[in-house]
């Protein structure tokens, strides 16, 4: 099962990874100073964009600057309501609260969760992600 977590969201409302149950998430880590992160980023609108409420996107960024993190979710027009600081004291060890739960030592890095909370892809393509929303549809 994906490991829960509580967090508060860009706009100051409480998150927790359980509250989602029922939905199809992307559990999405990134960081303002990854390029390939920010490479994906039009693609990832794409896609929300296509599938609406049926793919509820969770991104995690890490960072050590939050205004470089908030200024990049403008830039890149990210424009899903949960963004999630993941505050880090370095680029080059990815070690926030929420990452580090997760394991994840680079970035860009996803999880795709299921309706039950299950894992069920680790860095799914776009279309692997098209895929199961519409099975789970």
């Amino acid at each position: 099962a994906a490991k829960d977590f509580s967090a508060t969201t860009i706009d100051g409302q409480p998150f927790s990874l359980a509250d989602t149950r029922g939905e199809v998430v992307l559990l999405q880590f990134w960081g303002s100073w990854c390029g390939p992160c920010r490479v994906k980023h039009p693609g990832l609108v794409n896609l929300k964009r296509e599938l609406g409420d049926q793919l509820r996107i969770i991104s995690v960024g890490i960072e050590q600057k939050e205004q470089n993190w908030r200024a990049a979710i403008v830039k890149d027009g990210l424009f899903w309501s949960d963004h999630i600081l993941d505050k880090s004291s370095s680029t080059k060890f990815l070690n926030g609260p929420i990452s580090d739960l997760y394991g994840v030592n680079e970035v860009p890095t996803s999880f795709l969760i299921d309706q039950e909370g299950k894992v069920v892809a680790t860095n799914p393509s776009f279309n692997i992600i098209r895929e199961f929303v519409a099975d789970a549809g």
